[in-house]
């Protein structure tokens, strides 16, 4: 059976040969298991055998990257969301978000014309490329949107409640939905 067919099954509610595999691991992971003997010619996904392949795109709204401070250990800096974080400068773990660019419903108005779909917002030439070579493996296919990307932008509070119905942060008003 291939993944396709294991996860569509899944997906189906109906029996699979197994349950499918997939991760996605921090970088430094990787790194950490290519030191322990993972074979630095080989992909992790066809290492351990994933059975998803997430295909996205940019969803940001394209700020300009822009450093704060940075030391031997952390990195504070503005990512294309806009949001402000403070990291391990390998990237190992969760971001602590310091803040992000939109708290109020007009923030979001501001924002939402950087949000413009575009040509330049997909390497269709990769996708395309990648698309047969996973499909050829037997792979099954998604495309996605980076949740990662949005919490940044609104916040974790802002990002759920920005999708329906939230609060202004300063005024405490309900407001309609963001969307």
């Amino acid at each position: 059976m291939t993944s396709r067919e294991r996860v569509k099954r899944i997906l189906e509610h109906k029996e699979a040969d197994r349950i499918p595999i997939h991760n996605n691991p921090w970088g430094a992971t990787v790194r950490r298991w290519r030191k322990e003997g993972l074979p630095d010619f080989m992909p992790v996904e066809d290492y351990f055998g994933y059975e998803l392949v997430n295909f996205g795109f940019d969803l940001s709204p394209r700020f300009p990257a822009e450093v704060f401070q940075e030391n031997a250990t952390y990195i504070v800096e503005r990512t294309p969301t806009g949001g402000i974080r403070k990291n391990f400068r390998d990237y190992s773990t969760t971001p602590e978000i310091i803040d992000w660019p939109i708290k109020k419903k007009d923030d979001w108005l501001k924002i939402k014309e950087r949000l413009k779909s575009g040509y330049t917002k997909v390497n269709y030439a990769a996708l395309y490329n990648r698309y047969h070579r996973e499909q050829s493996k037997g792979r099954y296919l998604c495309i996605s949107g980076d949740l990662h990307q949005q919490r940044g932008i609104a916040g974790f509070n802002g990002y759920w409640s920005g999708m329906g119905a939230g609060e202004d942060r300063d005024s405490g008003k309900s407001l309609p939905g963001y969307v």
